[in-house]
């Protein structure tokens, strides 16, 4: 076949009746002579052809359509004929010359992606943007682009076609528009408008709640009060609404942006995107509505038994596992006694103060039971950072302890590390962050080595009592960061483009691929099987040449795993980065 072959996209229903030799219909769409390129969006029974060129004209007409049609040319009834010879398809244009063409079928309903409603808004405020600025836009040259305006275009040529014929004397068997009882097109025309309604409250809601979590932000910023802020940034549940609002703020810039793109496809992954975001919120709060609706009393005993059985094994085996460690441990190395009485004195200090504060917050754990049970009408993820919360407040004891001998481990190591430097002659300079020479005098020498004896001697007893702290405190750890990562995999699930996948597998979404079979119908798959089946994912832009005889379909594809999985991976990375001890603790 020659590259230069002219090709003809045109829907699967027109192509079955030019197999089936109907030639009686005329074709409505652009011909793109850059492209060498026949793109049919519709076809119409000719002795429509005065309604439709008076439609047509109407369309054309608009103001709003002015710059879009300038990028794609005007919607016309293409004048062409195409009928089927030796296998393949033949075009015949207006001055009679006749030549192979590349079919292309393709579905229209899968590019109904855009209403007609819809592209006015988005025309409306392009031409605004680009009166503003006195300039044009480029013309358009993505085939996407044209299949998804001119199916936003045939919703309207249809309403003003029925609205024509409805008027006029047409008989009912003149063509698929008349075919239509007046009931049918009434009911289909409510339906459209109450989908139009319903999506048009979504927007404002969506609106509406970007701009009360912008009061919000904006009240809360007003608070200066430091130790405030610090104390409420330790609480997971804040960080989570913070959040939230955050995500929820930029809804309506990002709805701004919406409009300003300069293509249909790039407003369409903006739309996505956007959708996406506001799913993630609207299902995370849908979920725990129901579970407060319903499991409620299930999920706080369920958290009840885990707490009081894992607390037990807890106990128990830590207790066990610490004490053997620490007695083991002291075999090999030679602990300070002087120092041990100190660390442990330290230790049960904060004990002793627990013990004086954990009356006072088991007398309001009723309160706490209570958040924790209402908190997931704010969703999942505020229910989940309640659990958190009271999992940290619950373990302060032992998280204090941990950073305790944390500072202590820390500091001993840095300044072993400074005094060693001092038998290399070099010492290290804090504002450079990095080792200089210096010529140590007797007495520096003197002082150094003794103050490093010392802390090399008491390191092994600051150590033995960091491991069990350690030992103590890191279930607690991965048990807060297990379910601070479950908290971020929820927020950027992609609930909205699995669920788009799911439910219009065939609409357009990211892009196009193609598909060759046999212009015989019957012998598609034996085409397929004998490797005729060609796939080739295009965003569009280009076409893979199928063989002489072949007929190329273009199907859409699913959102990218991609674009489903990088959000979940992006998390799940910054996850593993809170797995710190030396910094999160």
């Amino acid at each position: 076949m020659d590259n230069h072959q002219a090709t003809v996209y045109l829907p699967a229903e027109d192509y079955r009746r030019v197999c089936a030799g109907d030639d009686s219909r005329l074709l409505v769409g652009w011909h793109i002579p850059v492209l060498r390129s026949t793109v049919a969006i519709s076809s119409y029974p000719s002795c429509q052809e005065r309604s439709l060129r008076c439609a047509l004209q109407e369309l054309a007409e608009l103001p709003t359509l002015r710059h879009e049609f300038c990028r794609h040319g005007n919607l016309r009834i293409l004048d062409i004929s195409l009928t089927r010879e030796h296998g393949g398809i033949c075009m015949q244009s207006s001055d009679g010359n006749r030549e192979p063409v590349q079919v292309v079928k393709y579905a229209v309903e899968d590019f109904g992606v855009v209403s007609f409603a819809e592209l006015l808004t988005i025309c409306a405020a392009r031409q605004e943007r680009i009166d503003a600025h006195d300039g044009g836009l480029p013309r358009q040259m993505r085939l996407s682009s044209y299949l998804i305006t001119g199916c936003a275009l045939l919703e309207y040529l249809d309403t003003q076609m029925h609205a024509r014929i409805a008027e006029s004397d047409v008989p009912k068997g003149s063509g698929d528009l008349a075919a239509f009882p007046p009931a049918h097109r009434k009911r289909h025309t409510r339906c459209e408008i109450a989908v139009n309604v319903v999506c048009q409250w979504m927007v404002q809601l969506v609106l509406y709640m970007s701009l009360c979590a912008q009061w919000v932000l904006s009240a809360a910023s007003v608070v200066r009060c430091k130790p405030l802020h610090r104390t409420l940034n330790q609480l997971t549940i804040v960080s989570v609404i913070s959040k939230r609002l955050t995500q929820m703020q930029q809804w309506q810039e990002r709805y701004r942006e919406l409009y300003l793109q300069d293509d249909i496809v790039d407003y369409l992954d903006a739309r996505h995107s956007l959708r996406q975001s506001a799913w993630s919120v609207v299902t995370d709060v849908l979920v725990g509505v129901l579970q407060v609706l319903f499991f409620r009393r299930t999920v706080v005993y369920a958290v009840n038994y885990v707490r009081a059985a894992l607390r037990e094994v807890y106990v128990s085996t830590f207790k066990y596992t610490s004490y053997h460690f620490a007695m083991r441990i002291g075999k090999y190395c030679k602990l300070n006694n002087e120092v041990a009485v100190f660390v442990s004195r330290l230790l049960l200090s904060v004990l002793v103060v627990w013990r004086i504060i954990k009356p006072r917050i088991q007398a309001h754990f009723t309160v706490l039971s209570n958040i924790f049970q209402y908190s997931a009408l704010f969703g999942v993820t505020c229910h989940t950072a309640v659990l958190v919360d009271i999992l940290t407040i619950e373990t302060m004891h032992v998280a204090y302890a941990h950073c305790i001998m944390l500072y202590l481990t820390k500091w001993m190591q840095r300044y072993l590390y400074s005094l060693l430097q001092l038998f290399k002659g070099k010492k290290w300079n804090v504002l450079k962050q990095s080792l200089d020479s210096n010529n140590y005098t007797r007495e520096q020498l003197f002082l150094g080595t003794v103050i490093f004896t010392l802390l090399l001697l008491i390191y092994p007893t600051i150590w033995v009592f960091y491991c069990v702290t350690l030992l103590v405190y890191l279930p607690v750890f991965v048990a807060r960061a297990f379910m601070r990562s479950v908290i971020e995999v929820m927020t950027k699930f992609p609930w909205y483009f699995l669920a788009y996948n799911a439910l219009f597998p065939r609409r357009y979404k990211e892009g196009v691929y193609f598909v060759a079979h046999n212009h015989d119908t019957e012998g598609s798959s034996h085409a397929a099987a004998d490797g005729a089946d060609s796939d080739a994912g295009l965003d569009g832009e280009g076409l893979q040449v199928a063989r002489p005889g072949l007929l190329l379909e273009m199907r859409c594809t699913p959102f990218s795993p991609r674009t489903v999985v990088q959000p979940m991976l992006k998390t799940l990375k910054s996850c593993c980065g809170s797995l710190n001890f030396w910094k999160s603790s």
